[in-house]
């Protein structure tokens, strides 16, 4: 049974809104591979993703060391943080904006098995918009090495299916 204050338990109960997609999928791994997500598993609770737009709908992406294309900023979530402060602590240690979380968007749950040893993950989606007036980008720190808004997806997207599909999603808020 999941412990009801635990930041699955919360990802379970979003499952009952119909305004939040859910994904799940199973990996098989090598024993080398599990024991890095089992370890990197007990010290956060997964992976926030932050779509961030501004009035007219531009979404701010980041490129990151090794130049694999745009993509939307994320960052690591302790086991005792909030998804969505997770979210706006990203944003402002990323490039200075402030910003308010919308609500979560989507939740990914991947399950990592080796043999009969099993962990999951989460990265999970928050929407976030800026104040009015508040666009002024500072200049991105690691792991980005740049950051700007974008009124389309650009096509040169970090080439990662689920990258991908987040930048579209964050595109697509109304």
């Amino acid at each position: 049974m999941t412990d009801r204050f635990s930041p699955e338990f919360y990802l379970e109960s979003l499952s009952d809104r119909g305004n939040v997609e859910f994904e799940e999928s199973t990996d098989e791994v090598d024993r080398e591979t599990f024991e890095r997500v089992r370890e990197r598993a007990a010290t956060k609770a997964g992976t926030v993703v932050v779509g961030v737009t501004r009035k007219h709908g531009d979404v701010f992406l980041v490129t990151l060391e090794g130049g694999h294309g745009w993509k939307l900023p994320f960052d690591s979530v302790g086991v005792d943080q909030s998804w969505t402060d997770a979210a706006t602590r990203c944003i402002t240690n990323l490039v200075g904006l402030e910003t308010t979380a919308n609500g979560i968007l989507r939740v990914r749950r991947k399950h990592h098995q080796c043999g009969s040893d099993s962990v999951t993950t989460h990265d999970v989606l928050v929407h976030a918009s800026i104040s009015d007036g508040e666009s002024e980008l500072g200049n991105p720190r690691e792991p980005a090495t740049a950051a700007d808004w974008f009124d389309s997806p650009p096509t040169n997207l970090w080439d990662h299916a689920d990258a991908e599909a987040d930048v579209r999603l964050a595109f697509n808020i109304t």
